[in-house]
């Protein structure tokens, strides 16, 4: 006969997942409480019987054991994320998966803009939040000029969206056209899409007239990367204000912003005193910084 028997680990057994690094934050994060791997054991023992030489019966038990994986899933697996954010990332994540198999045949068929904007509607509705009668505004007025969309809440109006059909890759051109309705407009955040390729830029209006990209990302490309950074343009998301702190972190560690940092005048007088001190060569402060400038431009 055949004895099948399970086998679950003991708490010693139970293997756990690797941490992960988030590149968002910089960190390592270590598996949560109640998402460690069981392994379970299957045996399987089979009885056979064979004939001796001198007709007597032979009884054997052969064992064969079969290891298995599986993700132990507890109803508070993600016990620090409130339930608005989960209830929104699963939304992005079901429009996203839904819309990723039209947006590739409309590429390959190079649709025009008018088709690619039936994609950005469901996005901006079905996938962030917005409503799409009451939130969203097509053929929105700038000073006179149209940009295609306008997304507010609660009637101020919080993000501009500029639309290319889907088979035009983003250039500066674009860019520049956009931004000079997302200043002239006041308005802090704007975006840049052909409905798969998302950038999404922070606009300083005021006397500095500066425009930072805060990600870009493409939902044919990584839509892990899409679900997790178009989260931020969700309405749930932009009215708690999270996706400032997103931008704060992207400024900060910008190239831009660490080579500011390292020709600052604390960063030129410490190499400064290291070069005395190592090699006992003066060099002046403007000599130090340029040859910083040298480095980073290499």
């Amino acid at each position: 006969g055949v004895i099948m028997t399970t086998t679950e680990p003991t708490q010693s057994e139970i293997e756990r997942p690797k941490a992960r690094f988030d590149w968002n934050t910089n960190s390592l994060v270590q598996p949560e409480e109640g998402a460690d791997e069981v392994v379970s054991t299957i045996t399987v023992t089979d009885e056979r019987t064979s004939m001796n030489d001198d007709g007597s019966l032979h009884r054997e038990a052969v064992e064969s054991t079969t290891t298995t994986k599986r993700r132990r899933i507890k109803d508070d697996d993600q016990p620090d994320m409130p339930k608005w954010e989960r209830d929104t990332r699963d939304a992005l994540a079901t429009t996203l998966r839904g819309i990723k198999n039209p947006l590739a045949v409309l590429l390959g068929r190079d649709a025009n803009e008018g088709d690619t904007r039936l994609v950005i509607n469901e996005i901006l509705s079905d996938g962030l939040g917005y409503d799409r009668f009451s939130e969203i505004t097509t053929e929105h007025v700038v000073r006179g000029q149209f940009v295609d969309y306008g997304i507010k809440i609660d009637e101020e109006m919080k993000i501009l969206v500029e639309v290319k059909k889907v088979g035009k890759k983003l250039n500066a051109t674009d860019l520049a056209q956009a931004e000079s309705y997302a200043l002239r407009s006041g308005i802090e955040w704007l975006i840049l899409t052909n409905g798969h390729t998302w950038r999404v830029y922070h606009v300083d209006a005021t006397s500095q007239q500066k425009i930072d990209m805060v990600f870009e990302v493409s939902i044919l490309e990584d839509i892990e990367a899409a679900k997790d950074l178009l989260f931020y343009i969700s309405r749930a998301s932009l009215t708690r204000n999270q996706i400032t702190d997103l931008w704060s972190r992207s400024a900060a560690t910008s190239t831009e912003a660490i080579q500011d940092i390292l020709v600052s005048d604390n960063v030129v007088e410490t190499v400064r005193r290291e070069i005395w001190r190592e090699n006992r060569i003066r060099l002046s402060v403007d000599e130090v910084r340029e040859l910083i400038e040298k480095v980073i431009e290499r």
